[in-house]
């Protein structure tokens, strides 16, 4: 009497098969993840637009005028911001990349903070609240204008390389 020896495992088409599965499965978690993530960097980047235009309506109320960035006054202000949901959307003739920028008006004390998340979304704070802003961020003579903001008397960019300028 004859006893076949019976193999036991997985045939190649059965790990195939596996193999394609999981992969699939995979694909579809990071194209999930990544949608995510960007509404999370768009919410990070309102957030912040909106603590920066209540802290700077705030110095307004106290000080009659708007903050100026070239003297230090809005670092005065304790602002934080969510580094790493920025995008670097606005490249000059050098290699920086910049993409937040405070517009203001002095002459009737209006401004607006205009900043791009990594998921290339524009954003702006104007009149105490954010909405999408018109992109993409250029040049303050253009960013400023497009988002409400003409014949701007300062614009400071704050974000340049990854390194988030003086007054953060």
């Amino acid at each position: 009497m004859w006893v076949k020896n019976k193999q036991v495992g997985f045939t190649i088409v059965e790990l195939l098969i596996v193999i394609v599965v999981i992969g699939i499965l995979a694909a579809i978690t990071i194209v999930a993840f990544n949608g995510t993530q960007n509404k999370a960097n768009d919410v990070a980047v309102q957030s912040d637009l909106r603590t920066l235009g209540v802290k700077t309506s705030e110095y307004l109320a106290l000080n009659g005028v708007l903050p100026v960035e070239s003297v230090g006054q809005l670092g005065s202000l304790g602002i934080k911001v969510s580094k790493s949901s920025y995008g670097s959307h606005y490249t000059p003739t050098g290699s920086e990349g910049y993409n937040l920028i405070y517009c203001r008006k002095d002459t009737n004390n209006t401004f607006v903070f205009v900043a791009a998340s990594k998921s290339g979304k524009v954003f702006v704070f104007q009149d105490g609240s954010v909405k999408e802003g018109v992109g993409p961020l250029v040049t303050n003579a253009a960013t400023c204008p497009n988002n409400g903001i003409s014949g701007a008397t300062g614009a400071g960019w704050l974000f340049s390389n990854g390194v988030w300028s003086s007054f953060l």
